[in-house]
C-alpha cells in the first residue's frame, strides 16, 4: 500500500507540472495495487485523479465515468472527505461543459458542499464549495451572486495557505476573482487579485529546479498559459 501512495504521489506530481501522460502512467500503476488489494479509499482517490487527467487531455466521457464511480463509492462508504473530493471533482467537469444547465449542476453541487462542510466545520471545503458557486454564477453571467460569493472565498483564503484540491489552486481562485471582478467594473480590485495570481504561480514555479520542468510547468498547464500570457 505504501508503494501505492507513493505512486499515487509520483502522479500528483506530474499532474500538477501538467505532464498528463507521466500522471496517466503512475496513477494506473497505483490503481493496480488499490484494486489488488481491495483498499477502498486508495481506489476512490484514483478515481478522482484520472478523472482530471482525461479532463485535462479532453476525454469528457471518460472523466465523467471515473467521477461518477468515486461519488458512488465515496457515498456508499459514507467518507465525508471524498465525498466532497467527488463532488468538486463533477463540478469542474461540469464547469468545462459550459452549457446552462451543466452550470446549474456546478452551483448545486456548491451548495452541497457548502452544506456538508458547515455541518462538519471544515473550512477548506466550504471555501471550495463557495469558489464553485461563484465560478458557476460567473459563467452564467449572475455577476451579483459571483461576486459575493467570491468576495467571501477571498477574503478567508489567506487563513488557509495550502489547497489539497488537486483540481483547484489558490492562483485560480485569484484569477476567476479578478474576471468576475473586472465584469463588475473594479478594475482596481482585478488587478490587484489578477496580479496574486500571477506572483503565486510564480511562487510555485521558482520551486521547480529543473529548467524544462519549469517551463512546462508554465506552459503545459491551461491555467498557467493564461496567466503568464
Amino acid at each position: 500500500l505504501q508503494i501505492g501512495w507513493d505512486l499515487f504521489g509520483i502522479g500528483d506530481v506530474w499532474y500538477q507540472l501538467g505532464d498528463y501522460n507521466q500522471a496517466l502512467d503512475y496513477y494506473q500503476q497505483a490503481q493496480v495495487i488499490f484494486n489488488t488489494s481491495h483498499h477502498s479509499r486508495g481506489m476512490i482517490y484514483t478515481f478522482v485523479a484520472l478523472g482530471g487527467v482525461f479532463l485535462a487531455t479532453d476525454r469528457p466521457t471518460e472523466a465523467l465515468s471515473y467521477f461518477e464511480q468515486a461519488q458512488q463509492q465515496a457515498e456508499s462508504l459514507n467518507d465525508f472527505r471524498l465525498m466532497l473530493r467527488s463532488y468538486e471533482a463533477l463540478a469542474v467537469y461540469y464547469r468545462q461543459l459550459g452549457t446552462e444547465a451543466d452550470l446549474g449542476h456546478v452551483i448545486r453541487l456548491g451548495n452541497r458542499i457548502i452544506k456538508l462542510a458547515e455541518e462538519a466545520n471544515d473550512f477548506e471545503h466550504k471555501i471550495l464549495g463557495y469558489y464553485l458557486r461563484a465560478a458557476g454564477y460567473f459563467e452564467l453571467r449572475n455577476l451579483k451572486e459571483a461576486i459575493a460569493s467570491s468576495s467571501r472565498v477571498v477574503a478567508e483564503l489567506d487563513d488557509l495557505p495550502y489547497l489539497e484540491s488537486p483540481q483547484i489552486s489558490i492562483a485560480e481562485i485569484y484569477y476567476t476573482h479578478s474576471q468576475i471582478a473586472a465584469a463588475m467594473g473594479q478594475l482596481d480590485t482585478s488587478e490587484a487579485y489578477f496580479n496574486k495570481a500571477y506572483t503565486e504561480t510564480l511562487r510555485k514555479a521558482d520551486l521547480i529546479a529543473d529548467e524544462k520542468l519549469r517551463r512546462g510547468f508554465l506552459i503545459k498547464v491551461p491555467l498557467n498559459q493564461k496567466i503568464i500570457a
